[in-house]
């Protein structure tokens, strides 16, 4: 790498990650194409926490818009990072919605960061940055070329424990992303769809090759020990947290009850409780 290119990457406040920084991503260090450098926009630490990625296609319907919404919102409560694309549809929600909810996302580009691209999402990169990152194996003014994405996606899958497929028909580029994942030795998931909707070929495919079929979060947990572990101890934290605190109703102090003693699932709250899981969720939130 060039003197001119690294003054360029200081003057716009972008690192470069070589393999030997401290912050190179450890999950991207064990595929054998990894990056030599990467550019990175934003919180640099960001890139070894748990993560999953949601992809699919730019464009979506309403009903995978909602899916990768609700998707991005559960996997910000279970205290995982979001990993996607920043492309138009599916990528942009995840972003969007991760950041809505509070939670942290990374945006893998197919192109530079000062050639960012598409352009209209400029300053959802520069919201993406402020607690997340941006990040490109690319030169800063490298342009977006159709040849890109895939060595992108290959990033994407590689920063997690595995990669969701939310939306795409049969060619989509989310269906590279989740071969990549596979090779790398992720998990790979999909969100089921109606039988008639070209959106959901790719899904649909990918479930019938033994992909795991998501409908919750939960399909998530129960598919990574390491990820629901971490998960259940975070519930168990935060109940120890909440006894300092006051509870607006018995209801709430009945669940606070149930979590002060040990961590646990949603599925053994719901039998200790022995509340619908609707009245479960919401009073968790609360």
């Amino acid at each position: 790498m060039d003197k001119k290119e690294l003054e360029l990457a200081a003057k716009h406040g972008i690192k470069v990650l070589t393999m030997e920084h401290p912050h190179y991503p450890p999950f991207l260090k064990e595929v054998a194409d990894a990056p030599k450098a990467l550019y990175v926009k934003g919180d640099t630490e960001i890139l070894a926490r748990s993560a999953m990625a949601l992809v699919g296609t730019r464009t979506p319907t309403l009903y995978g818009l909602r899916s990768a919404r609700n998707l991005s919102e559960s996997l910000v409560r279970c205290g995982l990072v979001t990993v996607s694309g920043l492309a138009r549809g599916i990528d942009t929600v995840v972003h969007q919605s991760t950041l809505k909810a509070g939670g942290k996302t990374i945006a893998v580009l197919g192109g530079g960061l000062l050639n960012l691209y598409p352009p209209e999402n400029k300053n959802l990169a520069l919201a993406i940055a402020l607690g997340g990152a941006v990040i490109s194996e690319f030169p800063l003014l490298h342009p977006t070329e159709p040849w890109c994405f895939p060595k992108r996606n290959r990033i994407i899958s590689a920063l997690c424990y595995g990669t969701i497929v939310v939306e795409g028909d049969i060619k989509s580029g989310a269906l590279i992303t989740a071969k990549y994942a596979l090779e790398q030795g992720r998990d790979v998931f999909a969100v089921p769809g109606p039988i008639d909707s070209k959106m959901s070929e790719g899904p649909n495919y990918l479930i019938q090759q033994g992909a795991k079929l998501v409908l919750s979060v939960e399909d998530i947990l129960e598919e990574i020990p390491i990820l629901r572990e971490q998960h259940f101890y975070k519930i168990q934290a935060k109940g120890a947290h909440l006894q300092n605190k006051s509870v607006s109703s018995s209801e709430e102090q009945g669940l606070l009850d149930l979590l002060s003693d040990e961590a646990m699932g949603m599925d053994r709250i719901l039998v200790k409780s022995g509340k619908p899981i609707g009245q479960i969720s919401k009073t968790l939130l609360d």
